[in-house]
């Protein structure tokens, strides 16, 4: 009784699709002309050993280019173009800079708000053409991966000096404001009659 021989086919090679994780197996290999071998007489005689391919070697890709990293001097850019749409009444320059989970905190204790209650409040004044300018200076800030910690002074024509304090996020390229938190500067000197008039506001003494 005699058996056909088997052709062999080299191993399948599993290639790993480094965007979705799916794996892909390509088609069986090619077998090469002349190479057929003959078929064995009998089981006992077994035909020579039929040349096997090579498997190919599995290579591991390099990670894909990564993108521009965060860095103390984007973050400075990013916030002085912020500040600077503010100046000019630019809606998607000034919002669009605030990510859609961002806060912003203002000067009065109420003032808690979040992207949408802030861009409500923004927008009649925006659509007026009605901005307002801060200039940003003694900027401070930390990096830790994709975070990052600041704080500025800014100097404002009407209220004088206030002090900003933020968190940014970096995300896709770019940064975002987390969270912003503007508040006035007290001289210690003042600190007394500062609270002093805090205190009667808060007990409803002060209009």
């Amino acid at each position: 009784m005699t058996l056909r021989a088997l052709a062999l086919a080299s191993p399948l090679v599993l290639q790993a699709c480094a965007s979705t994780g799916a794996v892909q197996e390509p088609g069986p290999a090619p077998v090469e002309s002349g190479a057929e071998q003959p078929a064995p007489s009998t089981l006992e005689e077994p035909a020579g050993d039929a040349p096997v391919a090579e498997p190919t070697e599995l290579r591991e890709e390099g990670p894909a280019a990564a993108g521009p990293a965060p860095t103390a001097a984007s973050l400075g850019a990013f916030l002085d173009a912020w500040h600077a749409a503010a100046s000019v009444a630019d809606e998607e320059g000034y919002l669009g800079r605030i990510a859609a989970d961002g806060v912003y905190l203002g000067t009065d204790a109420t003032e808690r708000w979040d992207k949408a209650a802030f861009s409500a409040y923004v927008k009649p004044y925006f659509d007026q053409g009605r901005g307002w300018t801060y200039v940003p200076s003694n900027r401070h800030a930390a990096l830790e991966g994709d975070l990052a910690w600041f704080d500025e002074l800014l100097t404002n024509q009407g209220y004088g000096q206030l002090r900003g304090t933020g968190v940014a996020r970096w995300r896709d390229g770019g940064w975002e404001l987390l969270q912003y938190d503007l508040h006035f500067t007290v001289p210690n000197d003042a600190a007394r009659e500062v609270v002093e008039v805090l205190s009667r506001s808060a007990d409803g003494k002060e209009d």
